[in-house]
């Protein structure tokens, strides 16, 4: 909560992966079907650096650590499970 304004757990993660992608060109999000405000905003803005596997989640943790291994990248995964 900021003063009385409530805010959604995810806009506040997503808001501020925002932030760090202005900043540094190398942060990714994966997510499983989840969505939220700040999320399709961060879609929006860094189109190449996010993608929508779907309702896979245990690919996607294998797809993330493949991609942070593979190179110096921040990637993210999401999923509300």
């Amino acid at each position: 909560m900021i003063g009385n304004k409530k805010i959604d757990f995810r806009n506040a993660v997503f808001d501020e992966l925002i932030s760090i992608a202005t900043k540094k060109k190398n942060v990714f999000i994966i997510t499983a079907d989840i969505s939220a405000y700040s999320l399709e905003v961060f879609k929006k803005k860094f189109k190449k650096n996010f993608n929508n596997i779907g309702i896979t989640e245990q690919s996607m943790i294998a797809i993330t650590c493949g991609m942070a291994m593979s190179e110096k990248k921040r990637i993210f995964a999401f999923s509300m499970i």
